[in-house]
């Protein structure tokens, strides 16, 4: 049980996106708080507090205790025995790691019993756990404190003495460059020597040029497959991180072909790739041989050289074994009827006696722990808090200030002078579209983003001492880089313009000036006032009083917007014009408002509103809001109102989504930014409405309110029949890039159009001209998966699409144009729509202006 002491000074130690506790953070938190105490010999009485909201982890420990275990670490490091027990558990340590990650990677664990499963996975824990023992001692020495760094750069002054030329921080980092090569080192010269033999075949070439990509991954795969399917081999996981996607070919193949585009001479960068390793050496052998050294700084050195590379390959080997262990996770999760996600959120415990019957897993209170939690850790026992008694835990927490400041201070990891343009990188994702020149800022640098550390012309980082990954990834490559910031990530913003120097250890803002064709967030930080002001819930009840919270979308006219938002108002206008839409209701505004206007959750809402600063803030305060607005209590008589309505629709299951009041207008279309739950069923109901009240105040939400300068404060809810859709697509009766008014543009998939719209499947395409209904183009795409409902009934579930599920024939696509045109005369304007198949129906869902017309030019 959590104790308060208030002596206690508790601080945030790091930040992380995308992550889960079962793997990542629970082994991890567990070891440090018994393990070091063990190998140290001493009573620490290390605490941790890892706080979970949505996927973003917060880690907090007193910060005189985690200083304490860094000096007491460093202090035992000056014996060769124990730098020798770390490193050789360390070795040992990963290679039972690896071994048992090869065993996960190719196991069939559906032959499995649960039993067996559940073996499986504390067999996995434990050699992690394991291996986690003397990883957690390099992290101790260095990590959030700097405590290892800190002494070796006072040996370091004391032997070079004030008359050397050469400052402490540039012989730390030559003389604790590693000469052995980690995993992420090598793909680069394998993926560089698959490029020099793709460079001789002019036809990949040009296919590669002309962004051919299906083409050149055959051509690569049908004369270099065996070295391709190595290079998979190796390599699928470094993309992982905690979670993430498991390489292929194709991206192998995509990556080959960007550089190609980017003009990589493959024979030269191999050879810049020998260079730079041959250069470090030589600085290395010029520094050790000119440079007296007491006999301290030269074992420190030595401790820390040896530190430096298993610092990086250790983060190499658990992403590898956290992506090998994806299947016996998915298994587990298939099981127990979980998604991937919910069973990264339970505890060890949990997950083996669920497999094997001993424990009821309920998943309501597990999709409220993956909402928000708290994880307690101390004493090798873990304590989870959920919901309001995690929120106090946390409270205990320093919280973060709002930084007035236009610089920052670090310490060096690598020396050099830059400026550019700030690009914040804080999950592999944000390094996709990394800008060559950009200053990559990050709370912390992993595998994952080495590709955009590498056209960084500097990174500077909130935490870490120069054992970290990013210190040894800016040494690698010679960029210079500032870690250990503490508050990089809240000056240096996107869009920002800044100077590095990592030389002196400083970075300062020198514009604030942000392109507006650079990405909308950046626009976030520096304008505090549009969002402060603009976005508030209104502090007086609303006055417009409706006769029923809830009506019949039958009874539901175009000029019923500011009730019943825009989707809402489209689907019965639709109704009125005697379309094949749905039946189903609309939950009124007024019930948004009823709850929320001049209310105490308002009142709450307004309160956390004025905390955004910067779009660090902004995700953090925008889960907040949206924990506190899926958690309220619905009136009864609202309540009421929704569940007699839902009783009168006859369908079992339904569609509930968000309609705003300015969504699918001809200025907004809001595709996208909120929230849709299908397959909804009385159970889940309110709680699905509740969550697109919610999704109001995601942080993209509140960003399209910025872009759009759209101030209202106020959704409807659309609750339509569901139908078990066949095929479902979208169609435009102007073509949306072209700007031709005499085509009809189809784009369908199998199954539900939730895989369509949210990309992740190849579209089969169709262009019908409006005059006569022929198909001018037709490209079916390859489709892998589609979606559909659960056969359990609760939620959807992705199945693989074979053979003898069609996609849309030419004859449908033709009804399809032929109910787009009706919709477009019955509107009087270009409309983008969404529909489906159930069996031979054909039903229109969703219908909207297109609002990017009149910015097309036209084709003549």
């Amino acid at each position: 049980m959590f104790k308060v002491n208030s002596n206690d000074v508790w601080s945030i130690t790091n930040e992380r996106h995308n992550a889960s506790p079962l793997l990542g953070f629970l082994p991890l938190f567990s070891s440090m708080t018994i393990d070091i105490e063990k190998i140290l010999n001493v009573g620490l009485n290390l605490e941790f507090l890892v706080e979970f909201s949505n996927r973003h982890v917060r880690m907090a420990a007193v910060a005189s205790h985690w200083e304490k275990a860094g000096l007491l670490t460093v202090e035992k490091l000056n014996a060769v025995e124990f730098v020798d027990q770390i490193t050789n558990g360390l070795a040992n340590g990963t290679v039972n790691l690896n071994r048992l990650g090869d065993f996960l990677y190719f196991a069939d664990f559906s032959k499995f019993t649960d039993h067996n499963l559940a073996k499986e996975i504390s067999v996995m824990v434990d050699v992690l756990g394991d291996f986690i023992v003397f990883n957690n001692i390099i992290n101790t020495s260095d990590f959030y404190h700097e405590v290892f760094t800190r002494k070796i750069l006072e040996c370091l002054r004391t032997s070079l003495g004030v008359a050397s030329s050469l400052k402490a921080e540039t012989v730390y980092s030559v003389l604790t460059t590693p000469e052995k090569t980690v995993w992420i080192q090598e793909e680069e010269t394998s993926l560089l020597e698959i490029l020099t033999l793709v460079c001789k075949n002019p036809r990949l070439v040009s296919l590669a040029h002309d962004e051919k990509l299906d083409e050149f991954f055959h051509g690569v795969s049908n004369m270099f497959g065996s070295e391709l399917e190595m290079h998979v081999k190796k390599y699928f996981w470094i993309r992982y991180e905690q979670e993430g996607e498991i390489l292929s070919g194709k991206h192998f193949c995509n990556e080959l072909a960007k550089m190609l585009r980017d003009g990589v001479d493959a024979t030269n960068a191999l050879n810049s790739v020998n260079e730079r390793r041959l250069r470090a050496k030589e600085q290395f052998d010029s520094i050790n041989s000119t440079v007296v050294f007491n006999s301290e700084a030269k074992h420190l050195l030595e401790v820390a050289r040896k530190f430096v590379y298993w610092k990086l390959h250790l983060r190499e080997v658990k992403v590898r074994f956290y992506c090998c262990a994806d299947k016996l996770l998915d298994e587990a999760a298939k099981r127990l009827n979980l998604n991937r996600y919910q069973v990264r959120h339970l505890t060890v415990e949990e997950l083996t006696g669920a497999l094997c019957g001993t424990i009821q897993l309920d998943t309501v209170s597990l999709d409220k722990r993956m909402e928000y939690s708290v994880f307690y850790f101390a004493s090798g026992c873990i304590t989870v808090y959920e919901g309001q008694d995690a929120r106090d835990i946390f409270s205990v927490v320093k919280q973060e200030s709002v930084v007035t400041t236009d610089s920052v201070s670090g310490v060096c990891a690598f020396p050099g002078l830059a400026e550019g343009v700030v690009k914040q990188v804080l999950d592999v994702s944000d390094g996709d579209n990394f800008l060559r020149g950009s200053i990559l800022v990050a709370y912390m640098t992993d595998v994952g983003v080495v590709p955009a550390m590498k056209k960084a012309s500097a990174i500077v980082t909130d935490v870490g001492g120069v054992t970290c990954h990013a210190s040894i990834i800016a040494r690698e490559f010679g960029i210079p880089c500032l870690i250990g910031t503490k508050i990089g990530t809240k000056v240096l913003l996107d869009g920002y313009t800044a100077r590095v120097n990592a030389t002196e250890g400083f970075s300062k803002v020198l514009s604030k000036d942000v392109n507006p064709q650079k990405a909308l967030t950046a626009n976030l930080a520096g304008d505090e006032d549009l969002i402060v002001c603009n976005f508030q819930i209104p502090v007086s009840g609303f006055s417009r009083k409706e006769a029923s919270h809830v009506r019949s979308l039958q009874k539901t006219l175009s000029s019923d917007v500011q009730i019943a938002g825009g989707k809402g108002a489209s689907l019965g206008q639709m109704l009125q014009l005697s379309l094949p839409v749905p039946k189903g209701f609309v939950v009124l505004t007024s019930a948004f408002e009823e709850v929320f206007f001049g209310t105490e959750y308002g009142a709450r809402i307004n309160q956390l509103l004025l905390e955004i600063r910067d779009q660090r803030s902004l995700r953090r305060v925008s889960k907040m809001i949206q924990e506190l607005v899926i958690n309220v209590e619905i009136p009864f008589q609202i309540e009421h109102d929704i569940r007699d309505s839902f009783a009168d629709l006859p369908f079992d299951y339904v569609a509930v989504r968000s309609s705003a009041t300015s969504e699918d207008s001809a200025t907004a279309s809001w595709a996208g930014q909120l929230d849709s739950f299908l397959n909804t069923t009385h159970d889940d109901l309110l709680l699905n409405i509740r969550q697109c009240w919610a999704s109001l105040f995601s942080d993209r939400a509140i960003s399209y309110r910025i872009h759009c300068d759209s101030k209202d404060m106020s959704v409807a809810v659309v609750v339509q029949g569901m139908l078990d859709s066949r095929i479902s697509g979208t169609a435009f009766s102007v073509h949306p890039v072209t700007g031709q008014s005499d085509v009809i543009l189809i784009e369908s998939c199998i199954g539900l159009g939730e895989t369509l719209v949210l990309g992740k499947e190849m579209p089969t395409t169709f262009l019908v001209k409006k005059d006569s209904l022929a198909i001018s183009h037709k490209d079916v795409g390859e489709q892998k998966n589609g979606l559909r409902r659960s056969a359990n009934g609760k939620g959807n579930e992705l199945f693989v699409v074979d053979f003898t599920m069609q996609p849309l024939s030419d004859l449908e696509a033709k009804e399809v144009a032929r109910l787009v045109i009706d919709v477009e005369q019955k509107f009087g304007f270009p409309v983008d729509v969404e529909w489906a198949y159930e069996g031979n129906c054909l039903c229109l869902l969703q219908s909207r202006p297109i609002t990017t017309t009149s910015k097309i030019p036209k084709v003549q």
